[in-house]
């Protein structure tokens, strides 16, 4: 089921309307994993650009492809250390422009769930790098680093992502402007006073938790993830959340 705050468009409208909607922009994606498939350990990244995926978990207790009405799922379970690393990648710093998104099914939303993570959190006297999109508190997250002690955040409003159903999170910057999109609809937006570059963090990207340990868990399910390295227009988010539908 489709979550069902406002910007929900109700399961069989926004299925109907995605269907119609045509294919999702290629040119600028860098990485999908669609879990359609596992050779052992390593998650096949679909974008054709090498950047295979290693499951990972605590006493080898991997996360599970399942099925959903949508394809494949990984499911990611509590007190496992479960995920997905990605080696770091030129190409996955996207300082230019950048689109994060990911289809994903919490089971308790009611705290921090990284989804995507290669942002560090803030440390006095330390700087920040790298980017990270996250359930918070019934919320969606963006974090970004800038080489210096002084990241940017964005949540949407409270009660906006709801434990127990697919919701499509989507974070867009274009060095000025931070958005967030639920369920391929604007739910928030800022702009910073001054353009920045996003800086690159040189550690690994995580799918499911923090990249330096197992903190953030998510629990849940995680239908699709994709990075592109340029800012998406709200109907091509529209578009690439299609497909995981139509599947």
């Amino acid at each position: 089921m489709i979550a069902r705050h406002g910007y929900a468009l109700g399961l069989l409208f926004l299925a109907a309307a995605l269907a119609a909607a045509g294919e999702a922009p290629a040119g600028a994606l860098r990485l999908r994993y669609d879990f359609a498939s596992v050779a052992g350990v390593t998650l096949a990244d679909a974008s054709g650009n090498s950047h295979a995926g290693t499951l990972e978990g605590k006493d080898d207790q991997l996360p599970q492809l399942v099925d959903t009405p949508y394809g494949k799922a990984l499911r990611l379970e509590k007190d496992k250390g479960q995920g997905v690393r990605v080696p770091f990648a030129e190409d996955l710093v996207c300082a230019e422009g950048l689109t994060v998104m990911a289809w994903v099914k919490p089971e308790n939303a009611r705290s921090h769930l990284a989804i995507v993570a290669n942002k560090g959190d803030r440390v006095p006297g330390q700087a920040v790098h790298g980017y990270r999109l996250s359930v918070f508190w019934n919320r969606a997250m963006m974090d970004l680093g800038f080489d210096d002690e002084n990241a940017e955040q964005l949540t949407t409003p409270e009660w906006s992502v709801n434990a127990g159903y697919w919701t499509h999170v989507a974070m867009t910057f274009d060095g000025q402007h931070m958005v967030l999109y639920l369920n391929a609809a604007e739910a928030a937006r800022k702009a910073l006073p001054d353009p920045r570059k996003l800086s690159p963090n040189r550690r690994p990207f995580t799918i499911g938790k923090y990249f330096w340990n197992d903190a953030y868990p998510f629990v849940g399910l995680v239908g699709e993830v994709r990075i592109y390295d340029r800012v998406l227009t709200e109907g091509e988010v529209f578009r690439a959340a299609g497909e995981f539908l139509r599947r």
